[in-house]
């Protein structure tokens, strides 16, 4: 049951993280200056600190962000994400650092939704890989210990424990396995 609760947090962390952490891209634009790009209707975008810093950048179509866009950490001239959008919408890769430049997390989103493979890191190393189709979790979860060795593993089907889950010692080796169908133990198999 700690499981499944410790599932829940980390299933309604990643949802206010990425509402938390960026825009939709559409959102009123007017603390940025821009550069036209000649020839084009794309004009670059530059959000600035107090100290003149640069703390985002991209490029605007149509008063949305669209492409690559990078901010920073205020102070500093250390990356914190790089996002990809069209059309004001999160498409593609998302990768956060961060102040020490090290990778907290990547995922993939499509029209503004996790869509694909989330990995969260500590120290660089993952901790956490999880499958998303639509906002939800499909497919394995798998966690990790800062060591690299392998801790869990919890199959999904529509944000819902459906499959296997996995229990590992801190060696790696598979201690439990339960069996799960539309989120209820049907089954159990102690390894150890």
């Amino acid at each position: 049951m700690k499981y499944l609760f410790m599932t829940f947090i980390m299933l309604a962390f990643i949802s206010c993280k990425k509402n938390d952490a960026h825009d939709s891209g559409t959102q009123a634009l007017s603390n940025y200056e821009y550069e036209n790009i000649e020839g084009t209707d794309t004009k670059k975008a530059f959000r600035k600190g107090p100290d003149g810093n640069i703390l985002e950048s991209g490029f605007v179509r149509n008063g949305k962000k669209e492409g690559q866009w990078i901010e920073f950490f205020p102070n500093t001239k250390k990356r914190k994400s790089i996002t990809s959008y069209v059309n004001g919408k999160l498409n593609g890769h998302y990768f956060e650092f961060n102040e020490q430049d090290y990778m907290v997390s990547q995922a993939e989103f499509k029209n503004d939704v996790l869509d694909g493979v989330l990995i969260k890191f500590k120290f660089n190393s993952p901790i956490e890989i999880s499958n998303l189709k639509n906002g939800k979790l499909n497919g394995t979860k798998s966690t990790f210990s800062i060591y690299r060795k392998i801790e869990q593993e919890i199959d999904y089907k529509d944000d819902v424990i459906h499959g296997k889950m996995k229990q590992y010692d801190k060696e790696g080796k598979l201690i439990a396995e339960y069996i799960f169908e539309n989120g209820k133990k049907i089954g159990e198999n102690k390894i150890k």
